[in-house]
This record gives structure tokens, C-alpha cells and sequence, in this order.
């Protein structure tokens, strides 16, 4: 909040920083997330993601380019994983 309002950051970049401090403190401090969760847990937040994207398209907030969806979508599920995990 204080960075929000001295202007050192937007509230879109506090909300990933909470996100980062969350996740770090979850992991190592509270020991609530376990290191072999965390695939799942990608896997879940891509799918959100991707249901995101589509309600935005279905409300008329982003435009219905379907090429530009499809490399969306690829960029967020496929490539991602493939990168990580080395599908082929």
C-alpha cells in the first residue's frame, strides 16, 4: 500500500508483489506449500488465466482475433509447459 500511494509502483505491480511475498512466505515460512505442489499449482493458475482471457473476449473487453488468442493461449498452456517440463 505505502508504494501505491508515494507513487514508487502501480497497484497491478503491488498486486504481483504480494502475490511473490505470499507465495515465499507460504512456502518457506509457514511450510504450507510443499516444492512438489507448485506444478499443480501452475497448472491451476493457467487455467484461470485462460477463463480470464475468455470472459474478458465473451464481455467484449478484448478483441475476438483469433489468431491472437490462439497465441495467447499457446504461450500461457503449451509453450510454458513445454519449456518446463520438456513435452514433445
Amino acid at each position: 500500500m505505502g508504494g501505491v500511494v508515494s507513487g514508487i509502483f502501480t497497484a497491478t505491480e503491488s498486486a504481483a508483489f504480494a502475490c511473490i511475498y505470499a507465495f515465499i512466505i507460504s512456502v518457506f515460512v509457514y511450510r504450507e506449500l510443499k516444492i512438489s505442489q507448485i506444478p499443480r499449482l501452475l497448472k491451476y493458475f493457467r487455467r484461470i488465466l485462460c477463463n480470464l482471457i475468455g470472459t474478458w473476449v465473451e464481455n467484449g473487453e478484448y478483441p475476438a482475433d483469433m489468431h491472437l488468442l490462439e497465441q495467447i493461449v499457446k504461450g500461457i498452456c503449451y509453450n510454458n509447459a513445454n519449456k518446463y517440463f520438456a513435452y514433445n
